[in-house]
This record gives structure tokens, C-alpha cells and sequence, in this order.
């Protein structure tokens, strides 16, 4: 297997390390993985065809050893689940110099992933590319990593815009105002939501076309197919 994409899917729902355990379902060669954030307020959900690993359930609890290891080993490398009474206790990992074994942890202690009850429709939407994480990303590095940002969908008679204010809520707090073309039919308040968890969410899918849908009921829902990998994101809103 190619280790880069081994790592393309670890980082989308590892976050840089905002998600540390998970359960990787593989069947017929298709992986996925339901991982909820350790802060509770985002849901992560990957589907990636054309696995090569054995039918099981893996749990993760410690992705951050399991990087580790990976970072040593050579691009290409192959995966073994080896199992006692049909239950999955290691991941072995091999390349042309290296022999590693990740221990698996039992199913009991890796969080569950509650059901998300999508609204009936979404209240705006708009699509993102390679320009638009890069000025999120941009911006929130500009402003010392604050907190918050929002979204808020705005009507002219000449444009259809999603504004994007990256910022404090305190009205003397320094801001950085960015717009994109959306589709909604009626303008919105702003909706405020973590920021930090958008730059990671954005960094891991850099590469990556997607979409944000926004409901005025304080949940974003954000989309992105890459090659072989397609990921959703449920994001709660802020409080403030």
C-alpha cells in the first residue's frame, strides 16, 4: 500500500490531533471510519475504496504512536491484522527495512459517534477549493489563532455571498471580512463556529474540492472527495 495515502486518511480525521481514537471498519477492501472530536462539538466521517487490508474492525486509540511508526517506514508498505479468537489485538506493519506491530485497544474505551440528525434542508451553502483554505488558513494564522469566525449569508440584487468574518465577538477585536459565491434564497445572521477546528479541517483537505452547508440551527456540514476518498464534517456552532 502507498503510505501517503494511508496518511491522507489519518489526517483527516486525526486533525492534527484534535481526534486521537477511533475504529477503522474495513470490508471488501472499504475502509471507513465514524471518529467523534475529544471537545464532542464535531463529527468526522471517511469512506476510502481499495484498502488493502483484511476484513475487520481496528481500534485506534493512540493515533499519534501510530504516526510514529508510520514516519519511519518507506512509501510503500504492507498491512497485517493479526487476530486472537477473530478479535483484531495488532496492526503489523512492514516496508524493505522495517518490521512494526501497533497494538490495538479494545472496543470498549474508543468513544462512540452519535447520529447526527441532519436538518431537512440546509439555509446556504458554497463551494471551496485550494484559494479558499488558503486564505481560511491565512487568516486565522494572521489573528493568533482566535477562536471564532462566522458565516453568514448575504443577498444584493446583484450577488448571491456567503461573508466570512474571521474574529473575537468583541466589537473592538481585530477581524479579517473575506466573501464567496453561495446559493441560499433569503440572507441569514452570522453563525459563529470553532475556527480552529475549520483550519484543521481545511489543512487536511487542502487538495481536496468540497463543499460547506450551513443551517441557521447552528450546524455546518462540510464535504470534500479526493481520489479514492470522500469525508464529511459535522461541526457544532460556538456558543458566542
Amino acid at each position: 500500500m502507498n503510505k501517503e495515502i494511508l496518511m491522507n486518511i489519518i489526517d483527516k480525521y486525526y486533525l492534527n490531533g484534535l481526534c486521537e481514537s477511533v475504529r477503522w471498519n474495513i470490508k471488501d477492501k472499504q475502509l471507513s471510519i465514524n471518529a467523534v472530536l475529544a471537545t464532542k462539538n464535531a463529527i468526522t466521517k471517511i469512506n476510502c475504496s481499495d484498502i488493502e487490508i483484511d476484513d475487520s474492525e481496528l481500534c485506534i486509540f493512540n493515533t499519534t504512536q501510530l504516526i510514529n511508526l508510520l514516519s519511519i517506514t518507506n512509501d510503500f508498505i504492507e498491512l497485517n491484522v493479526e487476530s486472537i479468537k477473530s478479535t483484531p489485538i495488532k496492526l503489523n506493519i512492514a516496508d524493505n527495512q522495517y518490521d512494526l506491530s501497533y497494538h490495538l485497544s479494545d472496543a470498549s474505551i474508543i468513544p462512540s459517534v452519535a447520529t447526527i440528525e441532519e436538518p431537512t434542508s440546509y439555509d446556504f451553502e458554497f463551494n471551496i477549493n485550494n484559494d479558499f483554505t488558503t486564505k481560511f488558513i491565512k487568516s486565522y494564522a494572521a489573528l493568533d489563532k482566535n477562536p471564532r469566525f462566522t458565516m453568514q449569508a448575504l443577498l444584493t440584487p446583484e450577488n448571491k455571498e456567503v461573508e466570512i468574518v474571521m474574529g473575537a465577538a468583541e466589537q473592538h477585536a481585530n477581524k479579517i471580512k473575506f466573501k464567496e459565491e453561495g446559493e441560499f434564497i433569503i440572507s441569514t445572521e452570522p453563525i459563529p463556529f470553532p475556527a480552529n477546528i475549520f483550519k484543521e479541517i481545511f489543512s487536511a483537505n487542502k487538495n481536496a474540492t468540497g463543499k460547506v452547508y450551513v443551517s441557521n440551527q447552528g450546524l455546518a456540514k462540510v464535504t470534500f472527495t479526493e481520489d479514492l476518498i470522500s469525508v464529511t464534517y459535522f461541526v457544532a456552532r460556538n456558543n458566542n
